[in-house]
This record gives C-alpha cells, structure tokens and sequence, in this order.
C-alpha cells in the first residue's frame, strides 16, 4: 500500500491535482507524510470519522485539507460529529458513500440521502442548511474545479 500511495502523491504533486484519502486506522502513517501533503492543491478526506484534534492538527500543518462527512454523522458515530461540528467551515465536504453506508434505517444508500447528510451536518453545526450547501459547494469547487 505504501508504494501504490507514494505513487499515487507523486501524480498529485505532479499533475496538481487533489488527493483523495480514505484512511482507517492509519493516521499515523497519513502523519509522516505531513510535508508532502502540504505541496498538494488539496487533499480530502474521504468518509472521516477521525477525531477533531486530528483534523485540526493536519490543517495546523499547512495542508489544504478538506473533510468529507457522510452519513457516520448521522449514525451515531461521536468522533465523526465532533469533527463536522467542529472543522472550519472552509474545510468540509458532504459525500454519500457506499450502499452499505446509509442512514440508519434506509438502505442501500443513494445520491438522493445528501439531502438528510446536509441537514445532520448543519444541525451540528448550528447553522442554516442552505448556506452550509453553498459552503460545500464552494469548497467543492476549490478542490476540483
């Protein structure tokens, strides 16, 4: 894995495109390579559910990190609330996933659960739903294009 990753970061680094990182268990390792991260445009987090200290220590770090919250927000994990609640604004992004990750209750999951992944994210949040939508897409945009 190690090597596909490294292969994966030199394309991002040389084409100037955005990493995407679905990490489980391994911030650590997503850690060392700290500096190299930082050169990338941006490098998003695909399905986090890491604590929010750990987030904030990434974007200490200078990297241009953004945050994708699906419906583990929804779904009663903690770490992943605590984080979308509590990330920048400028750095978070809404996603579903999987069909095996939906909502609790619906299943499999679909394009159309964004809406219910939306309206969770700005209940912890504390703010309105429709701007937190243009916030997204916004950042959306920075990320992509």
């Amino acid at each position: 894995q190690r090597a596909l990753f490294e292969f994966q970061l030199s394309l991002a680094k040389t084409y100037a495109l955005p990493l995407v990182i679905h990490q489980r268990r391994a911030l650590d390792f997503v850690f060392s390579y700290a500096a190299a991260l930082k050169a990338l445009p941006a490098v998003v987090f695909h399905a986090w559910t890491g604590p929010l200290p750990e987030a904030q220590a990434l974007l200490a770090r200078g990297i241009r990190a953004y945050f994708s919250f699906g419906a583990s927000i929804l779904n009663g994990n903690r770490k992943a609330a605590t984080s979308c609640a509590g990330i920048p604004a400028s750095a978070i992004l809404l996603e579903t996933d999987a069909p095996y990750q939906a909502p609790r209750g619906l299943s499999p999951c679909v394009p159309a659960h964004i809406d219910l992944i939306l309206q969770g994210a700005a209940t912890l949040r504390e703010v309105d739903a429709q701007a937190l939508c243009e916030r997204v897409e916004t950042n959306f945009r920075s990320v992509f294009g």
